[in-house]
């Protein structure tokens, strides 16, 4: 979910142009929440929760408008946004302190490693998609926020940052998540439109 909806009617108006009714899908804040996901470590049976968000001060006020059936993106300026922001950071948060309450079933993973070393061993990518061509990112800078590695813990916290040159505001991103096996454990999506 990548923000609450608002709904309301803006008038815009570039010059030489009347202004028009829009309606705003969509107001962003610096920190964009991705979602929530569990999954148990099998054997095991350790459950461990995934808090996931993307955090860019550019984010800051940017709209997502409905203009005549075409979604837009709308800067704080007033004026179309066609990108996403250069730098972006992403937090993943693997915990299991204060278990969320959730219905869904956890995904299952199959690990021999202890939970210590699994939440120590996180690796995140991003993927971006732009129709049915993808790439894949590595982070420019990465690493544990909050308690160090030395210290065990329940909780570990990820903080990586990625460079986004000239990546449309169409694009789909998703934060791919691995273990220190290099599987792939779950994933979250950015969409700006």
């Amino acid at each position: 979910m990548a923000a609450p909806l608002l709904l309301s009617t803006l008038s815009l108006q570039s010059p030489g142009q009347v202004a028009s009714s829009s309606s705003l899908a969509c107001k962003y804040h610096s920190i964009v929440p991705l979602g929530i996901e569990r999954i148990r470590l099998q054997p095991a049976g350790h459950d461990v929760d995934f808090i996931a968000s993307a955090e860019s001060s550019s984010f800051e006020g940017l709209e997502k408008v409905d203009q005549s059936n075409h979604l837009v993106l709308i800067g704080a300026s007033g004026s179309k946004v066609h990108e996403y922001p250069g730098e972006v950071s992403f937090r993943l948060t693997a915990s299991r302190l204060d278990q969320l309450k959730d219905d869904e079933p956890p995904w299952e993973i199959e690990t021999n490693q202890d939970v210590g070393a699994f939440l120590l061993g996180l690796r995140l990518r991003l993927k971006v998609f732009r129709g049915v061509e993808a790439y894949e990112l590595e982070p420019d800078e990465a690493g544990l926020i909050g308690v160090p590695a030395a210290i065990p813990y329940d909780e570990r916290i990820y903080r990586a940052t990625f460079h986004l040159d000239h990546v449309p505001a169409d694009a789909r991103i998703v934060l791919e998540v691995f273990d220190a096996d290099g599987d792939r454990i779950t994933r979250f999506h950015l969409e700006l439109l």
